[in-house]
């Protein structure tokens, strides 16, 4: 089997396993969306997902070792030189580990003296569950940062599609937990937070156990420690860092931003027609998720014919989405309402802006998955350090001055990441013909 044929294979079985877990994933995320609402109601439903959205931010603390680690053992595997990929494992793993238990000793210090409760005005009664769940959420991340590095080792030896499937059973079993709970006492907002917390720590634990006992070439050890690589993957992974910092200011300080200028009744509105429309997101990247390794592959085997083909392929699968968020703009308020199962007051600009930032976003990242691959980060991070400065104060603006409600937060988001839109085609077209012309 040729590999454009061994490739299209690859990406076809991932997007079919991807396609099946993810449709169970958005099944059950629904189910758990709904009882989160019916338990904890619209006003403290909005402060816990106002909690995990700040929770998320530590993911930048890995310092963009999960994405170098990605690219890199993509590169090596591809030149079938196991010897450095375990290297750039074990070297991963330390690098992240004493990341997280500096942050941890940090965290546990300030948790004394600064309460999240108080930045939001939490009344009383809730401050001290909303402080213990912050508390479980945020060792539950902190463990994660190295916990989830199986995430780059499956994508680099193609089974991106797995991950999506360990989502899917990770949701699954936290339904089937607070469903039980339920039926037998009351649930709190701690109570859910712990359940967050336990599951994917010990799912991710037992998927690292099973990765290396099914590929025993890859079983890194101490002696694979190279303390060249630390500087090699921290300076490329500084760069996705950087891109991750302005990723996580431009996608999620959205709740924190409504919560703190509107209510956090207006943060579940948000919530609802966000998590909507993030369908379309997640069916795009059942397309694009297995093919940052492909792609990697292609170009070092300079087998520049594979690689516009997929683009082209790609553009033709975004007429279709865009077809879909149109559809999806005027029926999102009565699936919301069929959905919850009574009226949200969903302001009426929502979800257009939401379907014009979906665009927005898959567009910029039919591109960058292939740039990303290649280590072509420059151009991408000034424009993502540019949108993330102006986000916030943008948000801030049209919500002030403008009144624009939550509407005007997207919008902010929208503009913020234009710009890739318009930049990362011309230069995915600039480069591809520079070094097909150059390698031929």
């Amino acid at each position: 089997m040729g590999n454009n044929d061994r490739r299209s294979k690859i990406l076809k079985k991932n997007i079919y396993i991807g396609t099946f877990s993810k449709l169970i994933s958005i099944i059950v995320s629904f189910a758990l969306i709904k009882e989160y609402i019916n338990l904890l109601g619209t006003d403290v439903y909005g402060l816990w997902v106002t909690l995990f959205s700040i929770v998320s931010w530590v993911n930048i603390a890995d310092v963009g070792i999960g994405n170098g680690l990605k690219v890199k053992l993509s590169e090596y595997l591809a030149k079938n030189n196991y010897t450095k990929a375990r290297e750039y494992i074990i070297t991963s793993y330390v690098v992240i580990g004493i990341i997280s238990g500096v942050i941890f000793v940090v965290f546990f210090i300030l948790n004394n003296y600064f309460l999240v409760s108080n930045f939001f005005n939490v009344k009383n009664s809730l401050a001290n569950e909303v402080n213990k769940s912050f508390l479980f959420l945020m060792i539950s991340l902190l463990a994660g940062l190295a916990i989830n590095l199986y995430k780059p080792l499956l994508i680099s030896i193609h089974k991106s599609s797995y991950i999506n499937i360990i989502y899917a059973a990770q949701q699954l079993l936290i339904l089937i937990v607070v469903l039980s709970i339920k039926g037998i006492s009351t649930i709190s907002i701690v109570d859910i937070a712990l359940i967050n917390s336990i599951i994917p720590i010990v799912t991710g634990c037992l998927v690292t156990f099973l990765f290396f006992k099914n590929i025993p070439s890859l079983v890194p050890f101490i002696n694979d420690y190279s303390i060249n690589k630390v500087k090699d993957i921290t300076s490329f992974g500084g760069k996705f860092f950087l891109i991750q910092i302005s990723a996580i200011i431009i996608f999620t300080t959205d709740n924190t931003i409504i919560a703190k200028m509107i209510s956090s009744d207006a943060v579940t509105s948000y919530d609802l027609v966000f998590k909507l429309f993030q369908n379309i997101i997640v069916i795009w990247y059942l397309v694009s998720s297995p093919l940052m390794a492909l792609f990697s592959e292609a170009f070092y085997k300079n087998d520049f014919f594979w690689i516009i083909g997929t683009i082209k392929k790609l553009n033709f699968v975004f007429l279709f989405l865009i077809i879909g968020v149109f559809l999806l703009i005027p029926l999102s308020p009565y699936i919301i309402k069929v959905w919850i199962g009574y009226n949200i007051n969903i302001p009426v600009m929502l979800p257009l802006y939401f379907g014009l930032f979906v665009l927005l976003r898959i567009y910029s990242d039919l591109y960058l998955t292939f740039l990303n691959a290649v280590g072509k980060l420059n151009i991408q991070l000034i424009i993502s350090i540019i949108g993330a400065v102006i986000n916030i104060p943008l948000s801030i603006f049209f919500i002030k001055y403008l009144d624009m409600g939550s509407h005007g937060v997207i919008l902010a988001t929208c503009i913020s990441i234009f710009p890739l839109v318009i930049i990362t085609p011309i230069q995915t077209y600039l480069f591809l013909k520079y070094n097909k012309s150059n390698r031929e």
